[in-house]
């Protein structure tokens, strides 16, 4: 399979409007680096594109649209491709964010260059292919977003059969008695305080950061791996087993995810681990308590971890 620069494949473009030019009431999407999309009274672009923020924190994401729209000044808008953009899409959606690593630019700002864009190799099989595989990964999003939806839905449903089985933990209807949470934990750690050394690979070694815990599970979109050298580094103090609890004390504030069985998991930064006592609770019990509002407001407040 020949690969292809975007560069001849494409062309690259970048908008021509700071964020100033938005009105709430514009006609036209308008793309910055930022997530969300604004509006704009103009639009300079039309047809099929893909868009990349071209500096800050969002820098390695991809989006696409297809009608008329605007951009700022510093997003990449890829455009006229010899090939087809809904397959060269889903490729950028796999790679382009890994193919940056230790090529972005600043110190304050990072940002990346014309030239991370038109040196960006992509492979181009034929073009039936092309077009069975974005099919076929299209499909894949659309669950993987029906996915999303269903576990913020059940995690709602979560919340209230709690709420129902034991009142709200303020009020205390039924009168259930009170201890702290390292009462219940047979282990409390926190991560190690240093940045870990990454794979460049998905390894069986995820190591979860706050940007992982989302509405009580883990989300792998972001997920970084690990070595297994660097794995044994941070999991010196404790390794994490099925069904330890990790709790976001930063970032992600008050959130957890209970750790599954499929890999080896360490602790990224601003996370710590909680290990129940089995002859006092479960691993579900405590999941469910330390993500309600109750123990979230006693964190916020910097009271002790009563529960």
């Amino acid at each position: 399979m020949k690969f292809e620069k975007l560069g001849d494949i494409a062309t690259i473009k970048t908008g021509k409007y700071d964020v100033n030019h938005s009105t709430p009431d514009g006609e036209y999407v308008f793309y910055t680096c930022a997530f969300g999309q604004f509006k704009s009274p103009t639009y300079s672009f039309e047809g099929p594109a893909i868009i990349l923020p071209g500096n800050g924190a969002n820098v390695g994401e991809v989006f696409y649209y297809d009608g008329k729209f605007e951009a700022y000044q510093r997003t990449y808008v890829v455009q006229n491709f010899k090939a087809d953009p809904n397959y060269i899409y889903a490729y950028f959606k796999a790679q382009w964010k890994n193919s940056l690593r230790n090529k972005q630019f600043g110190s304050a700002t990072n940002y990346i260059r014309l030239n991370n864009l038109t040196d960006f190799k992509v492979p181009l099989p034929p073009l039936p292919d092309q077009l069975h595989i974005a099919n076929l990964l299209s499909k894949a999003e659309n669950l993987i977003s029906l996915r999303k939806e269903s576990i913020c839905l059940l995690d709602e449903f979560l919340k209230s059969t709690f709420l129902e089985m034991f009142g709200d933990p303020e009020k205390n209807p039924k009168n259930l008695p009170f201890t702290e949470l390292e009462k219940l934990c047979a282990v409390i750690v926190d991560c190690p305080h240093s940045t870990p050394v990454k794979s460049k690979d998905a390894t069986n070694f995820p190591c979860i950061r706050t940007s992982e815990l989302t509405n009580g599970y883990i989300s792998w979109d972001s997920m970084q791996y690990l070595e297994e050298d660097e794995y044994k580094k941070r999991t010196q103090r404790l390794i994490p087993l099925a069904g330890d609890i990790v709790y976001g004390r930063e970032g992600s504030y008050g959130e957890a995810i209970r750790i599954p069985s499929t890999h080896n998991f360490s602790l990224g930064q601003r996370t710590m681990l909680f290990r129940p006592d089995y002859k006092k609770t479960n691993s579900i019990f405590l999941w469910a308590m330390v993500r309600s509002e109750f123990v979230y407001r006693q964190a916020k407040k910097k009271n002790s971890w009563s529960c």
